[in-house]
């Protein structure tokens, strides 16, 4: 698969994540940082295992001073990387959402869209199971993600309608 400069390969007519491809191959090595402003390892950077210095799971103790093995380190900052990303899709996903509870107070619409709810759970436990990730945990996650999402609705068409009573 065609992979690019920006982490993404391309699938078909899609671009997908680089991270999603790893396939237990190894650590996903970001070519650029996710988060450096936490300080993350990153291959190159110097910090693959400093990070983790005085942790004791994996550790080796050598003159008093414990160190992580480097694989572990490595790894353990993969996961730093993975989940910075997280946070950072989740934290657009959520203006988009917003965005889209703005226009469904404007509209009169009510916060929840049972059938899209089920369409979307639907739509991802096939990419659970595509991706060899448990779907029931994609189904607990995504419908975390929707009740948080909902809420937010409620609580931006309850302000809509303080300040627009026909609505």
């Amino acid at each position: 698969m065609p992979s690019d400069a920006d982490g993404m390969t391309l699938r078909g007519d899609r671009a997908v994540p680089d991270v999603a491809l790893t396939g237990g191959s190894g650590p996903v090595r970001p070519s650029r940082p996710l988060d450096a402003t936490l300080g993350h390892g990153f291959e190159g950077s110097g910090t693959e295992t400093s990070r983790y210095r005085g942790d004791s799971a994996g550790a080796s103790n050598v003159g008093g001073m414990s160190e992580v093995h480097p694989e572990l380190a490595e790894l353990r900052n993969s996961i730093d990387n993975m989940d910075a990303a997280l946070i950072h899709l989740l934290a657009e996903r959520f203006k988009i959402t917003q965005r889209v509870g703005v226009l469904k107070a404007t509209q009169g619409l009510p916060p929840a869209d049972p059938e899209r709810e089920k369409e979307q759970v639907a739509r991802l436990r096939r990419l659970a199971e595509a991706s060899h990730l448990d779907p029931e945990f994609a189904e607990k996650f995504i419908s975390f993600i929707v009740a948080e999402v909902v809420r937010h609705h409620a609580d931006i068409a309850e302000a809509h309608q303080r300040i627009d009573p026909s609505v």
